[in-house]
């Protein structure tokens, strides 16, 4: 849970253990894919579940560098076959891997002064 998440979680009004508690009883809100399917219907957003957040969650953490083993560890599979149905790569994302190495290779054959240096 990031600084943001835990500060608006913290200013709302505590209704029972539960994350998201129902008011009335305290017991764990049951309506959550209901409110975010009414949401996505507002928004006239079709083709999207739920179940899409996690792949979105995966997908993100990747882009931005996180390492599979974390994003594992943080969607609480079992393995990394499992991760990597979640992670999807994109081309922006393959771009910048191609362009890592080659930045890697560049600075590996020159030396300070810009000759090229092959080790042996």
């Amino acid at each position: 849970m990031n600084r943001l998440v835990r500060e608006t979680l913290s200013a709302l009004p505590r209704v029972s253990d539960h994350v998201f508690g129902t008011p009335w009883n305290g017991r764990p809100m049951g309506a959550i894919k209901t409110a975010f399917n009414n949401a996505l219907r507002e928004a006239g957003i079709t083709g999207f579940r739920f179940h899409d957040l996690r792949h979105t969650f995966a997908s993100r953490l990747v882009r931005s560098g996180v390492d599979l083993v974390t994003v594992k560890e943080l969607l609480g599979h079992k393995s990394i076959q499992m991760t990597l149905r979640y992670a999807h790569p994109t081309p922006e994302g393959k771009r910048r891997a191609v362009e890592i190495l080659a930045e890697n290779a560049t600075n590996t054959l020159l030396d300070e002064k810009g000759s090229r240096v092959v080790a042996l």
